[in-house]
């Protein structure tokens, strides 16, 4: 008989922030929600650490079956190093080695991705597997690219972030992209 494995999805965006733990057939066992009324670094991390002692807290008959830990956030990712790079002001970053914190923290296995990479892939396996390459629009600074059926991160994992210039008219030698906008509040 087949052993039931189970894992924690994390995710925060600029409103909200929701933790789930997933059976592996894809089914939402537990979930608990969080509104982010202020963003910055420093509530990001508050956040998404009363999530994970939440979401485990409701897991606990499962623990042992839980295989990792998938965490998508905002910022430059190098998901390799484990290390999230979150704009502070217009000039300062600050670098955090997120992953190897959590790790030593929680005893599981931690991924983390952008979070519009993250959806990008979830979209694309999940309901457009048969594509080749897409881009997911994802907020408004934001977009997962899959180019021959992988996720392209860039060799830093920046590809993907945008920064829309908010003119009426933003034109180029290529034509005309005033159609392109910041939005004022995430698609999702």
């Amino acid at each position: 008989m087949k052993e039931t494995k189970y894992s924690l999805g994390i995710g925060l965006n600029l409103f909200d922030a929701r933790a789930v733990l997933l059976r592996d057939d894809g089914k939402v066992i537990a979930e608990v929600k969080k509104s982010r009324p202020q963003v910055n670094a420093n509530e990001t991390i508050q956040t998404l650490l009363q999530l994970y002692e939440e979401i485990l807290a409701k897991s606990k008959k499962y623990k042992k079956d839980i295989q990792g830990i998938g965490l998508a956030l905002g910022g430059i990712i190098s998901s390799k190093k484990g290390i999230v790079h979150w704009p502070q002001r217009p000039d300062t970053y600050i670098s955090l080695p997120l992953r190897d914190y959590l790790q030593k923290r929680f005893g599981y296995p931690v991924y983390i991705e952008n979070d519009a990479t993250a959806c990008a892939w979830a979209e694309y396996s999940t309901k457009y597997p048969k594509l080749n390459s897409m881009v997911y629009m994802f907020s408004g600074v934001g977009c997962g690219i899959i180019a021959d059926g992988k996720l392209y991160k860039g060799s830093d994992g920046g590809a993907g972030e945008l920064f829309l210039n908010s003119q009426k008219v933003m034109s180029s030698s290529l034509g005309d992209f005033s159609f392109l906008r910041q939005w004022p509040a995430d698609l999702n």
